[in-house]
């Protein structure tokens, strides 16, 4: 169809039919290579930033070379799908990508597909049925899709979530398969329901200020374990602009991930991309006291005030506070004679997360000197609760 049609009726779908669309699944595309940058990618990205209504579209079926996913599944914002041939039977352990699933990266040089899914020889409706068979096998990307489309909605039975937060849940406990992590063939990996529909509750969503200088980072602490991930995801702002193609789109902010852990603050992994909105990253060990940090890099685009982001986890995570310090200093009573020698001790406290490589410096009078004792003193690590 052209471009145009598909903005009006998704348009009417969404904004002037007797019940709103809840998921728009997209199972038709082209331009193959296509970065996002494109009409119909603006559009899909303001669908989902703007009118916080998920979309789904196909990769496509330029596959296996690299650089073939089309439009819109190039956009952002979209979850974007590719093509997993099942064998037609129970188990997984056979289940690979189909030859023919558009791969990443983006012209932009983005990660896409975002997830993959069965589309291999699946049954769906026939549009001859009047002349033909009322189900009919089809294979390729277009079937991939609504099978993601159908878990946004399952999803969405469970709470209303904005497509952030879904996206997150789905790409997160996706099944790893083929080059160990993210890869441009089933990008984040097969679609696992059960795995979501257990970690449906591990999912945050929050904002960080636009100016680096005053952004509030975010921390999240928990156990994690051997393979367990953690995955954050945010939106390309693009405005809506009705049934045409958006003129107001920004450049993508830059946010961080980083994974380490609390006990001696030893980094476990980290993500930061440039150019994705999708950042992960995975424990390659099991940790009982583990640190998720989201922080932004460089400014803003002009004209984001904040930015909104979603994080799926594996485990039991919870929010808290970054190292909040403390210091208490204890001195003599009354008068201090020239030429005197005293004590000063000093305690800090930390009611925030683990503080690592800690001193503590004392600030001199004038004509005062230190006669033992090194100041800084390194305090080493001061936990949560503690104090030294």
């Amino acid at each position: 169809m052209y471009d145009s049609d598909c903005m009006k009726s998704i348009d009417w779908a969404i904004l002037h039919s007797g019940d709103d669309a809840d998921v728009i699944s997209r199972s038709f595309g082209g331009n193959a290579g296509a970065n996002g940058d494109t009409a119909l990618c603006h559009y899909m990205d303001a669908v989902s930033f703007d009118l916080q209504t998920p979309v789904v579209a196909s990769a496509g079926n330029d596959g296996p070379s690299d650089h073939t996913v089309g439009e819109p599944g190039s956009a952002y914002n979209v979850i974007t799908v590719g093509n997993v041939n099942d064998q037609n039977t129970v188990t997984r352990s056979d289940d690979v990508i189909r030859d023919s699933s558009s791969r990443g990266p983006t012209g932009d040089g983005r990660l896409k597909p975002d997830i993959s899914a069965p589309g291999t020889g699946i049954m769906s409706c026939n549009n001859n049925w009047e002349s033909g068979a009322d189900f009919i096998s089809k294979t390729g990307t277009s079937m991939s899709t609504p099978m993601v489309a159908g878990s946004v909605l399952l999803i969405l039975d469970y709470m209303y979530w904005d497509d952030r937060a879904i996206k997150a849940l789905l790409l997160g406990t996706a099944g790893d398969m083929g080059t160990a992590g993210p890869d441009n063939d089933y990008g984040y990996g097969y679609i696992d329901l059960w795995h979501a529909d257990y970690h449906k509750s591990d999912v945050f969503t929050g904002s960080l200020a636009a100016s680096p200088e005053g952004a509030v980072e975010m921390f999240f602490r928990g156990p994690i374990y051997n393979g367990d991930r953690a995955t954050m995801v945010w939106d390309r702002h693009v405005i809506y602009n009705d049934a045409s193609e958006p003129t107001s789109y920004l450049s993508l902010s830059d946010l961080d991930l980083q994974l380490y852990d609390e006990s001696d603050g030893s980094y476990i992994d980290s993500s930061a991309s440039s150019i994705n909105n999708v950042e992960q990253v995975e424990s390659s060990g099991d940790h009982t006291s583990s640190i998720i940090k989201i922080e932004p890099w460089g400014t803003y685009p002009s004209g984001i005030t904040y930015e909104s982001y979603a994080l799926a986890t594996e485990e039991g995570f919870t929010q808290v506070n970054a190292p909040t310090l403390s210091a208490s200093l204890s001195v003599p009573s009354g008068a201090i004679g020239s030429g005197t020698t005293f004590s000063v001790s000093t305690t800090v406290s930390n009611t925030g997360i683990g503080a690592h490589n800690v001193d503590a410096s004392l600030a001199l009078p004038s004509g005062f000197s230190i006669v033992s004792g090194s100041n800084p003193q390194s305090l080493g690590t001061v936990s949560n609760g503690d104090s030294k």
